[in-house]
């Protein structure tokens, strides 16, 4: 019975954990109107800070082992501050889908440097499965494309390339270390990098606060940076980091399925058909579980 729901875990954790990821688009849909994006980030990141720190407390992590210091801050260097800080500016220059099928190429430049970094070993598996994947992203997504300002292409692009790196990071350095405790040193650089972009990019409108922002920003702190994280960090310590990124394959289906919840957006036959292709990618992609690290 056990090995069963071993079983039927493993798949609720990487459809919660996509679900989580996607979501968080969404609720900064509701909070950068108010906030814009650099202050949306900031607070967020200030509070997960505060949170992560009253868990450390309660749980008796310890937060300032040095190591621990390094690897969180340059984690977060990468995942909060260029990740999230280029991926929020991009949306202001292209749409959605072109942000979301330049953030899923991440797979391919993890699957490729996983190995030449010594980190994995290389799999053909897993580059087909990418490649699977990433055709039924474009399926989902890819027909809506329209033209694009090279800056937000530019934009999404480096916000891609510097997730794979943080990805990369904590394969190499991070599986051995607490995940709150990390996740708390991201929160803390994230916070830190984030006041003065405020400050310059402060929005034109000015920041009004309202009950929707609030719980949007809420939502942001608890569920996605410090639920989402630390079930990321689960992921790639129990599956690797090639195969954990074939996971964000998954995302744009939801992003339309939660698009058409919130937003009113279609679900078309070509939606569906394109989360079939990426399942069995995912399927491909994955390692027998004899072989997991």
């Amino acid at each position: 019975m056990k090995p069963f729901i071993e079983k039927l875990m493993d798949p609720f954790l990487v459809i919660l954990f996509s679900f989580i990821w996607t979501s968080a688009f969404i609720a900064g849909a509701f909070s950068i109107p108010y906030l814009g994006p650099y202050f949306t980030l900031l607070v967020r990141f200030a509070l997960s800070a505060v949170l992560l720190f009253l868990m450390a407390l309660i749980s008796k992590s310890y937060l300032f082992d040095l190591t621990t210091v390094k690897t969180g801050l340059i984690m977060g260097l990468f995942n909060n501050v260029i990740y999230l800080s280029c991926s929020f500016a991009a949306l202001q220059y292209i749409s959605p889908s072109w942000v979301t099928i330049i953030v899923s190429c991440s797979p391919f430049i993890t699957a490729i440097f996983a190995p030449i970094l010594r980190l994995e070993k290389f799999s053909v598996k897993k580059i087909c499965a990418v490649f699977i994947g990433f055709f039924g992203v474009y399926i989902i997504i890819g027909r809506n494309l329209t033209n694009a300002n090279y800056i937000g292409i530019m934009l999404a692009a480096i916000g891609a390339v510097s997730f794979v790196a943080g990805t990369l990071y904590f394969k190499y350095k991070g599986t051995e270390q607490s995940g709150l405790a990390l996740n708390f040193w991201q929160s803390i650089i994230g916070t830190v990098m984030l006041i003065p972009l405020s400050v310059l990019l402060y929005p034109k409108n000015g920041i009004a606060f309202s009950i929707l922002s609030g719980f949007a920003v809420l939502y942001l702190v608890v569920v996605v940076t410090i639920a989402g994280m630390l079930l990321w960090f689960y992921l790639i310590k129990k599956n690797g980091a090639a195969t954990a990124s074939i996971y964000h394959l998954i995302n744009p289906f939801f992003g339309v399925l939660l698009a058409h919840i919130f937003f009113g957006a279609k679900i078309t036959p070509m939606d569906c058909i394109g989360l079939v292709i990426i399942a069995g990618a995912i399927i491909l992609g994955r390692k027998p579980a004899a072989l997991r690290a």
